[in-house]
């Protein structure tokens, strides 16, 4: 949470407990102090061009609505029509609770009117981009919204326009781009952008599957969002990934424009994409699943016989287009999801415009293929954080085992709304509670990923894992065992989504049996097998050399789903070094939550 917060919600209470009812409304709020309400809770202007009409506005929402009500309709015609046109949601509000006779100074808003009337939007979808591992900005995937203008029905969906909330971040990478997303370094503002260019980056280049939600907003609750939005044109804000990220700000817009909604608190520790749309579930009427080209590919070539997919190989290793005439329909669809996804090379264009052109040739020939959608949306996982519980045994001793992680996802989480076998943890703590009173702190993460992705007879691409965090070895439970390490290797799927295995190569710091960290390389095996969505098992094998000896680990967990957001999990782990072991074992309950 920021510094400065506290302090700001006493100020707050103060300022608010000498005003007038009316003037400190939570929609007058909404309106008048995005810096505060949407972004932030402390005092500190909106970054931009002149959102305050008064001098002291971003502290003062009593000036700020006097110095409002001046600029509307104090009598000067030009400052009238400025402050109108460019405050729309302000004066919305003031016509509809001021007197009567303000109407009567209402100014024509030409440009505002007409682009409004052009985008004609009557309706808003909350979207949800899956989770795309291998970007950092992108691990815990992304909102937007959607506007939906009537024109655009039956098949014309694509010509609608995105609104997006994104950090300005340049050319920023790597560890510097962490650290100014989490220190709010970078500028974050809205934008506009065509549906189908958000699509084209998301689904086509980026691989992610788009789930649509369609709120039932009313047509003036639009209205009000977008009079709200072109007040925030030529604005920014301090952007930060963990709180004031995109699904904040989306949240508080919904907020806008339907006025006495309360989607967040604004206390919130951090917020995440998939949270932002289970916050939203009161206001979805329908969800719509849009597949990535990658899913597209991948379902396609799963239903073809294992001739075609030769044939495939082939083409794809040596491009060669004498047997594009041998291949089914879906056989040349299936492959051009595939060309597509490789990008923009000639070669790839080339093979682009062969398909097509074969395909041309069958237009009669209908195609039987149907995408399949998965069985679950995103909001039906389990909520990001958990809470854990149970009973912890080594040898002899029985400790109480306490925990809690900020995980996105962890690897023996439901497979549902995340990237599946995969790791994002952000924060996490595991502590025992002995029979002498004694708390002893048994792990701790301060970030751990791991991203797993099949190989193929088509791709190889890589898995890999980054861990900074620490773990009390078994054999001396008072001291805590630091480290920094990251993985990297291949995984392969025996069993599409149900058994999948990886060999990773560790490389990192350790620290040893004295306490000095030691470079310790290794390696590390697991394997997954998901007897059912609500039952799951991870096997695990790990290796490091030490430079005066081993550490070996094997490991074994079984999670059972009792309910969506309640697990029983059972761990089990085995600790070899200096030719000493140990066996502890844990049962324990792990119960979910929206932080």
């Amino acid at each position: 949470m920021h510094a400065m917060k506290l302090a700001f919600f006493i100020f707050l209470f103060a300022l608010t407990a000498q005003a007038e009812p009316d003037a400190f409304s939570p929609e007058w709020l909404n309106l008048l102090h995005m810096k505060r309400s949407i972004f932030s809770n402390y005092s500190s202007d909106v970054l931009g061009e002149g959102f305050f009409l008064s001098s002291n506005g971003a502290q003062d929402p009593q000036a700020e609505l006097q110095a409002t009500i001046e600029a509307m309709f104090g009598g000067n015609s030009k400052q009238t029509q400025t402050a109108q046109c460019r405050f729309l949601a302000r004066r919305e509000y003031l016509l509809r609770t001021g007197p009567e006779k303000w109407k009567s100074q209402v100014q024509i808003c030409q440009f505002s009117e007409e682009w409004l009337r052009k985008l004609n939007a009557t309706k808003v979808t909350l979207v949800f981009a899956s989770a795309y591992l291998n970007s950092a900005a992108s691990s815990f995937g992304h909102t937007f919204l959607k506007l939906q203008n009537p024109e655009n029905e039956a098949g014309k969906d694509l010509l609608n326009y995105g609104i997006n909330f994104a950090a300005r971040t340049e050319e920023t990478r790597g560890a510097l781009y962490a650290l100014y997303g989490l220190t709010g370094f970078f500028p974050g503002a809205f934008s506009m952008t065509p549906y189908h260019q958000m699509i084209k980056d998301y689904t086509h280049l980026e691989g992610r599957d788009i789930w649509e939600y369609e709120l039932d907003l009313q047509p003036e609750e639009v209205r009000r969002m977008l009079f709200h939005l072109l007040e925030l044109d030529r604005n920014y804000f301090d952007y930060y990934f963990l709180d004031d990220n995109c699904s904040y700000a989306i949240l508080k817009i919904l907020e806008v424009a339907r006025p006495g909604l309360k989607l967040t608190d604004e206390e919130e520790f951090f917020v995440i994409p998939l949270d932002t749309v289970k916050l939203a579930l009161p206001l979805v009427k329908d969800i719509h699943f849009r597949p990535s080209l990658e899913t597209e590919w991948r379902q396609r070539k799963s239903h073809l016989p294992q001739d075609e997919i030769k044939k495939l190989l082939e083409l794809n290793e040596s491009q060669d287009l004498k047997e594009l005439p041998t291949l089914s329909t879906e056989a040349l669809t299936a492959a051009q999801y595939y060309v597509s996804l490789k990008g923009n090379q000639k070669k790839w264009q080339d093979l682009n415009y062969a398909l097509s052109r074969e395909r041309a040739k069958r237009s009669s020939d209908s195609e039987k293929f149907q995408i399949q959608r998965p069985s679950f949306s995103p909001d039906e996982g389990p909520h990001s954080s958990a809470v854990q519980m149970g009973f912890h045994q080594q040898s002899e001793k029985k400790s109480l085992l306490l925990g809690f992680h900020s995980a996105f996802h962890d690897q023996l989480s439901r497979n549902v709304g995340a990237s599946p076998f995969s790791h994002l943890e952000v924060l996490g703590l595991q502590a025992l509670a002995t029979s002498g009173e004694q708390i002893l702190l048994q792990k701790y993460r301060l970030l751990e990923t791991l991203s797993t992705e099949s190989i193929s007879q088509f791709e190889k691409p890589l898995s890999w894992g980054i861990l900074a965090g620490g773990e009390a070895s078994p054999l001396e439970p008072t001291r805590m065992r630091n480290q920094v390490s990251g993985r990297l290797g291949y995984s392969y799927d025996f069993l599409p989504d149900r058994v999948r295995a990886s060999g990773l190569a560790v490389l990192g710091l350790q620290q040893d049996l004295e306490q000095n960290f030691q470079f310790a390389p290794g390696l590390q095996t697991k394997a997954w097998i998901l007897w059912t969505p609500e039952i799951r098992t991870l096997l695990q094998y790990e290796k490091l050399f030490f430079p005066s000896h081993t550490q070996v680990t094997w490991k074994a967990g079984q999670a059972v789903d009792v309910s969506r957001q309640l697990e029983v999990r059972w761990e089990w782990r085995q600790f070899e070094e200096n030719e000493e072991m140990a066996v502890e074992n844990s049962l324990s309950l792990y119960q979910n939550f929206l932080f």
